[in-house]
């Protein structure tokens, strides 16, 4: 399987996993997940379906990178712009790991589609940290690859669908070279349909 199949069953079995919210706000009321009410179910399933996420922060830049173990040439790159967390009273090591936290927190949440809320985490008003804005999601060269084109043809022609149709409703450009969302999210609808006709 491909690297965004694999992610996309982890996100499945993730989002049916019941996840526990153990973070609080008192301030206005509510709860929230942190990292460890997902990351050791998140690890679990990566190495059930082999592949691992791998976080970095580098300059401005944060990412989460997901790699498939099977063939580690391909990954799936989530980027988010890096935001210093701003708290009161706190030394410049404690806001760096506050920041390295929160960077982490809200990157896992995005790949793995982790739903909560709009709340932003258990801080008072005034110290929020606005969320990141999402910079980028590339693979190793931006473009797809021969093997990843050669799937999608295999899928479609398996749920019957033309290619005349895949051109039409996703764009040549999924045949071709750049790489963009609509390749995942056309591989997510064919998968999907395969495995309702197969119940």
């Amino acid at each position: 399987m491909t690297v965004y199949q694999k992610l996309d069953k982890v996100r499945v079995e993730l989002q049916n996993s019941n996840l526990p919210k153990s973070g609080f706000n008192k301030f206005a009321g509510f709860k929230y997940y942190e990292l460890g009410d997902f990351i050791p179910t998140v690890n679990t399933l990566n190495e059930k379906h082999g592949i691992i996420s791998i976080f970095n922060m580098k300059g401005s830049v944060a990412s989460l990178k997901i790699v498939n173990i099977e063939n580690p040439k391909e990954f799936i790159n989530f980027e988010l712009n890096i935001v210093d967390a701003e708290l009161k009273g706190a030394t410049k090591i404690q806001a760096h790991g506050a920041t390295n936290t929160y960077m982490k927190r809200y990157l896992y949440l995005n790949c793995y589609e982790i739903v909560e809320g709009d709340s932003v985490d258990a801080q008072p008003q005034e110290d929020k940290v606005v969320t990141p804005k999402v910079i980028s999601v590339t693979t190793t060269d931006d473009k797809a690859t021969k093997e990843q084109v050669a799937e999608l043809k295999k899928l479609a022609k398996e749920a019957k669908i033309p290619e005349s149709r895949m051109k039409e409703k996703y764009g040549n450009f999924i045949y071709t070279t750049p790489f963009t969302s609509a390749y995942n999210k056309a591989l997510k609808e064919i998968t999907d349909y395969l495995a309702k006709e197969k119940k």
